[in-house]
């Protein structure tokens, strides 16, 4: 029966996070990630991505993977993710011969806050122009002083 040895997240942002999966054969890796605290789907669910009443809450997304090399590993990203919210990722492995594995990997994560804006704020609160200042620095140049 595949399975999964090892999966884990190795880099993430505020609006993407990269995976990397070990598995034991070469695979089909089905998964659905939702807001954290999702319930656990069935695999049928998941391979067919089909709605499913209680994981709507959740706001669910549905994917596959496949583990195709001879290191039998695979590393993906999850893009357009929203800053500082906890996810709930569930996986799903299949093999080539249409034996899949009942059990689901879960594995929780949350993407970085916006630290720009955090920062942004707290620069332009911390620096003050003096008008005077701000009217000199932006001034007009002609052509002629060019």
């Amino acid at each position: 029966m595949p399975s999964l040895t090892s999966y884990a997240v190795t880099k993430k942002n505020q609006v993407s996070a990269t995976f990397h999966l070990v598995g034991t054969t070469l695979a089909f890796v089905y998964y659905v990630y939702g807001h954290i605290g999702m319930p656990e789907p069935l695999f049928s669910d998941v391979q067919s991505q089909a709605f499913n009443e209680t994981l709507n809450y959740s706001d669910p997304v549905y994917g596959v993977t496949y583990i195709k090399n001879t290191a039998r590993d695979v590393d993906f990203t999850l893009t357009r993710l929203t800053p500082g919210i906890s996810y709930t990722i569930y996986f799903y492995i299949m093999n080539l011969n249409k034996v899949f594995n009942p059990q689901a990997y879960q594995l929780n994560f949350t993407t970085y806050g916006n630290l720009f804006l955090l920062f942004l704020g707290l620069m332009f609160e911390k620096t003050r122009i003096h008008p005077r200042r701000l009217s000199w620095r932006s001034r007009k140049i002609t052509s002629a002083q060019i």
